[in-house]
């Protein structure tokens, strides 16, 4: 016992000796209630989304949109949005806002749009008429 109290005192009377301490803190199981991972493809060779969590249509839509001229990122959000509850799900329900593979994080819709910007610049991607907004 006394060693280890001499071992404390020395520790506590050398200023250069640190202790880090890592606190983490996990979600519980309840966090991932609404995550549905039926959509996504385990799989980076399933399917035409090469390991990507956004639909295909999305995907090509947002392709589409950036061959017409559009690069805002709100501006295509807005767009997709639009796409999915009014194209995609004509007489269906839409899927809920929260799921990530038919509204994409701004992020998500970022990374895409540059994707795409990097295609039209090395010719692996056409470029489109541009939009013509109509304003009803």
């Amino acid at each position: 016992m006394a060693k280890r109290r001499q071992t404390i005192l020395d520790l506590l009377a050398n200023p250069g000796v640190f202790f880090y301490r890592y606190y983490v803190q996990l979600p519980l199981p309840l966090a991932h209630e609404y995550h549905d991972v039926d959509d996504i493809p385990m799989d980076p060779d399933e399917g035409d989304s090469q390991g990507q969590r956004l639909n295909p249509e999305v995907m090509h839509k947002i392709r589409e949109l950036v061959a017409r001229g559009v690069s805002g990122i709100y501006t295509v959000k807005h767009c997709l949005k639009e796409y999915v509850e009014k194209e995609l799900f004509i007489n269906l329900e839409p899927p809920p806002r929260h799921n990530k593979s038919y509204f994409p994080t701004i992020i998500d819709i970022q990374n895409h749009i540059h994707q795409a910007q990097m295609a039209l610049a090395t010719g692996a991607l056409m470029p489109l008429p541009p939009v013509s907004w109509v304003v009803a």
